[in-house]
């Protein structure tokens, strides 16, 4: 009897102590909400911040995708825009240029037409608005005897080795004569890009503008060669594809060149600033 009694004492001491530890639990659970994640294994806790981690990471990745797409398209369409943009200027640059060079009878009006279409591509480039085409016959006519006088000694220079080049390939002697010739040729239109740029950019005594380019050139040569590379460029691809003459030949020389003396100069007087 003493064994029996013994064992059913021990049955409800371990009964009451699960009630007491399983109401100790539920109590625990119900009566503070914040302390239901210490009954939550530790492993399972850091998965679920892992989770949602990622998940603000992978928006976050996912935006800056979206953003970096957005600004790419945005890039390219401006560039394209720029581009085409400036193949129109060229455009209408030549056409105006030979609208006023036949106006001057080709040798009187070649000068003028260069020296305005570079002041108008300057204007341009500084984002000015004006009429084009009242604005260059204007500028034409003022510029007429001016330009005439300043281009003259490139004008002649460049006809004579011209006529050289010219016979040298007539009479099959197209060889290191010729070569010297063709590199003649290349300085003298650079540095007669560059008098007309020093003229539409800076006021100055008008002999001394030549000069000044001569100096400028020797002291810049990195401007002055990616200059003259450019000519070398419009003109190689006119010799390759002749059909571009009437249409892009002559504005391409002068619009561009006009750009990169804008550049030259503004960098120039930059650093002159700085330097003071």
């Amino acid at each position: 009897m003493s064994s029996s009694r013994s064992v059913a004492l021990t049955n409800e001491a371990r009964m009451s102590s699960a009630v007491s530890s399983s109401m100790l639990c539920h109590s625990t659970r119900a009566g503070n909400h914040g302390q239901i994640e210490t009954f939550l294994h530790p492993l399972s806790i850091s998965c679920i911040h892992d989770r949602k981690a990622l998940a603000i990471a992978g928006r976050q990745s996912q935006w800056r995708f979206l953003m970096s797409n957005g600004t790419l398209r945005e890039t390219v369409t401006n560039r394209l825009q720029q581009g085409f943009d400036a193949v129109y200027w060229v455009l209408i640059v030549n056409v105006l240029f030979w609208v006023f060079a036949l106006a001057g009878g080709i040798i009187l009006g070649v000068a003028p037409a260069i020296v305005t279409g570079m002041q108008l591509t300057r204007r341009r480039a500084e984002g000015r608005l004006f009429p084009v085409f009242r604005t260059f016959a204007s500028v034409w006519r003022q510029e007429f005897w001016r330009a005439n006088g300043l281009l003259a000694p490139f004008g002649i220079v460049g006809a004579m080795l011209v006529v050289d080049i010219a016979w040298f390939r007539a009479t099959g002697s197209a060889g290191v004569p010729a070569g010297f010739a063709t590199a003649a040729l290349v300085i003298v239109a650079t540095l007669g890009s560059l008098t007309s740029g020093l003229y539409v950019h800076y006021d100055m005594p008008f002999r001394a503008y030549i000069v000044r380019a001569a100096r400028w050139s020797l002291g810049n040569l990195p401007h002055v060669l990616l200059l003259a590379l450019t000519i070398v460029l419009v003109c190689g691809a006119t010799y390759v594809l002749p059909g571009i003459l009437p249409f892009l030949t002559a504005g391409a020389l002068i619009a561009i060149p006009a750009q990169l003396c804008t550049a030259f100069f503004r960098s120039n007087e930059r650093l002159l600033a700085e330097q003071s």
